[in-house]
């Protein structure tokens, strides 16, 4: 049809020139040969004007949505003077979608490496907060341990010391306990000659008692002599007197015999007086022997103790004997003992001095390690900060290569899908057909309400768009005419997409599209 309007525009132009050739013979007048040049001219002037206000129209259109952003546009086959302009149009259009897709697969790889790096670099941050922690946290334990080793270097030191001194001590003890039981057993020696004494003062005692017995038995006879001494006085005091008696009655002759008859009376009266008090000594001795003897008994009997508890004293010396024999053996073991554990802590010491030193020297590593531990996290933090920003400046470089192609794309795919099914009824037939017709991935299509009424991810089907994110307020509230999210990457399929929705009558329509459907238009 453009072709033939410009054959006919052609044709009217050579029929013009040649009719004003033609009248411009004929007319010999010159003021009408000059009105005629104008008429033709302005004619001709309209009639270009017209076929260039057209092709103009028609760069322009394709001029404006490039200008937009709008990539999608395909030129028509066109004859005569626009074809070569258009031609380059074409040319200039698809090398602007072969310069886009390069700019958005080199952003989308940026982006990519970019979020690989930043998560490298916060790994190898974390990695270094926690190496830099360790080795904080070993270098101070570096310092305590060698600061603990230090106190157990005095503390055995000191132990070291108490070990000589009480080494010491035990050799003093040892010999103070030989001379002790050296002396021990020189008493339970002499504990012998005690029990051989015992036994003297046992015989002896029991030889006194027997002889105190005798005793008490020759003191009784004495009392029977005393009594059969008591009974001739009697009988001699009874002759003297008869005696007397029959001298009185002699008269004369019997003087001498009274003389001799009282003689014997007063021996008779003597021995009787001296009888008695023999009888009374003897029997203050009866009774003082008796006290001996009882006395003899008790004494008999405690000796008897006596003798019982030195030969039990014996026995426990002699086991006392044997557990100090056991005991100064005992003491010379723990004296070889404690002079071994003394060589032995010398030892360890030794030991432990050079551990500190060893100790001393790892500490000293360690604060160089932490100083440049601290120094590698203070690069791994900038690092971090400079993949952080390399991200964020990537991300922006991603939205502002494709959000422009892709908002104008969308909001023209919405805008159709929006005018489609107005006043009809959808179904998945429908649905699918609008995915085809606009390449977009995902189609939301809500109630008044917000809510998803029909989409081709049925999961969605029942979500609050409203509920989900707060920018659709803008739309109900009518501050803006569209909202769009900004590329990004769906936590469910890692897909990088970006939404656009619009509001017909209280219901919102939106379209997702992802950066690999994107390439493909």
């Amino acid at each position: 049809m453009k072709n033939k309007k410009e054959v006919f525009i052609f044709i009217i132009l050579l029929v013009s020139f040649l009719v004003a050739v033609f009248v411009s013979k004929l007319i010999d007048n010159l003021l009408l040969v000059g009105l005629f040049i104008v008429l033709y001219t302005f004619l001709i002037n309209f009639i270009l004007k017209g076929m260039f206000k057209y092709f103009l129209r028609n760069i322009t259109n394709y001029i404006k949505k490039i200008n937009k952003n709008d990539l999608t546009s395909n030129i028509e086959n066109e004859s005569g003077m626009a074809k070569e302009i258009l031609s380059e149009i074409g040319k200039v259009i698809k090398g602007l979608k072969n310069n886009f897709r390069q700019q958005v697969n080199i952003s989308t790889e940026i982006t990519k490496l970019s979020n690989e790096l930043q998560t490298i670099a916060e790994e190898s941050k974390a990695s270094m907060d926690k190496i830099t922690s360790s080795t904080e946290t070993t270098s101070n334990n570096s310092e305590q341990q060698s600061q603990m080793l230090q106190n157990i270097t005095d503390n055995v030191e000191d132990i070291v010391k108490t070990l000589e001194t009480t080494n010491e001590e035990m050799n003093e003890t040892v010999n103070f306990t030989e001379t002790s039981i050296k002396s021990a057993q020189q008493g339970i020696r002499d504990t012998d000659q005690i029990k051989l004494k015992m036994e003297e003062i046992k015989n002896i005692v029991n030889n006194t008692e027997e002889k105190v017995k005798a005793l008490n038995d020759y003191s009784k006879e004495v009392s029977k002599f005393i009594d059969l001494i008591n009974q001739i006085a009697e009988q001699t005091n009874m002759l003297a007197l008869n005696a007397s008696i029959e001298a009185s009655r002699a008269g004369e002759y019997g003087k001498g015999f009274a003389v001799v008859a009282n003689e014997v009376g007063t021996l008779s009266k003597e021995t009787t007086e001296v009888s008695n008090k023999i009888g009374e000594v003897i029997k203050t001795l009866q009774n003082e022997i008796v006290n001996i003897t009882e006395s003899m008994e008790k004494e008999s009997i405690y000796v008897d103790e006596g003798y019982t508890i030195v030969n039990e004293t014996i026995s426990k010396f002699n086991s006392i004997d044997d557990s100090l024999k056991a005991c100064v053996d005992k003491v010379k073991s723990v004296d070889k003992d404690l002079e071994d554990v003394n060589y032995k802590g010398q030892d360890i010491m030794s030991g432990i001095e050079e551990i500190t030193a060893f100790s001393e020297e790892i500490a000293s590593e360690m604060q160089e390690m932490e100083a440049e531990s601290n120094l590698q996290d203070e690069k791994a933090s900038k690092i971090k900060e400079i993949t952080e920003n390399l991200n964020i400046h990537a991300d922006k470089m991603q939205q502002y290569v494709t959000s422009k192609v892709m908002e104008g794309k969308m909001l023209k795919d919405v805008y159709y899908i929006k005018d489609e099914l107005k006043n009809k009824n959808l179904d998945n037939n429908t649905l699918n057909k609008l995915l085809e017709e606009t390449g977009v991935d995902l189609i939301y299509v809500t109630d008044d309400k917000g809510t998803v009424t029909h989409c081709n991810e049925k999961d969605s089907i029942g979500l609050n768009l409203y509920e989900v994110d707060e920018s659709f307020e803008d739309l109900r509230n009518g501050n803006k005419k569209y909202v769009a999210t900004p590329v990004k990457k769906r936590a469910e399929d890692g897909k990088v997409f970006k939404f656009l929705a619009v509001i017909d009558e209280d219901k919102i329509y939106q379209v997702g599209l992802s950066i690999k459907t994107l390439l493909k238009f």
